[in-house]
């Protein structure tokens, strides 16, 4: 992954130094969804992303929470971003 990109390929992200208590439970969508305004890992397309959840507007936001990105059922499952 590339400086200002938000999007890993599948081996970017199983290389990743992080053990699988570290990467999280993935959540099926839309049974749970994130809370409005919340960063989450999804993958779509053959890709890991980083997107917002918007309620509001009923959609996945870019990276930022700035600009659409994609429907909501482009996504079926999402891993929340561990809190620091």
């Amino acid at each position: 992954m590339k400086n200002g990109e938000s999007m890993l390929t599948e081996k970017e992200y199983n290389n990743m130094e992080m053990t699988e208590e570290k990467r999280g439970i993935w959540l099926n969508f839309p049974e749970c969804t994130p809370n409005d305004g919340e960063q989450v890992v999804v993958k779509r397309n053959g890709w890991y992303e980083i997107l917002v959840y918007n309620e509001y507007y009923q959609c996945w936001d870019d990276s930022e929470g700035d600009d659409y990105c994609c429907e909501l059922s482009e996504v079926d499952k999402f891993l929340r971003i561990p809190k620091e």
